[in-house]
């Protein structure tokens, strides 16, 4: 479904509002949208940040990993 909105970037070229998809265990499993680039940074949803709330947090793609990237159609970075 991502490609009917979304344009795959490669990870190199990451930019700001791009949209992350990682995977922790095994499947695809968070999304996340760019906020700061070099260093990268994230705002995401987590387990800790309740409902209806989200949080800025250093991408540490290194850790997580980093299945796709997607930029939405027709926006600039």
């Amino acid at each position: 479904k991502c490609r009917q909105y979304l344009d795959p970037v490669p990870k190199q070229r990451i930019g700001l509002g791009d949209i992350l998809l990682f995977a922790f265990v095994f499947t695809p499993q968070h999304f996340a949208i760019v906020s700061r680039v070099r260093p990268t940074y994230i705002i995401h949803a987590t387990p800790t940040t309740g409902v209806g709330r989200v949080v800025e947090s250093g991408a540490e793609i290194a850790k997580a990993k980093l299945l796709a990237a997607w930029r939405f159609r027709g926006v600039a970075a």
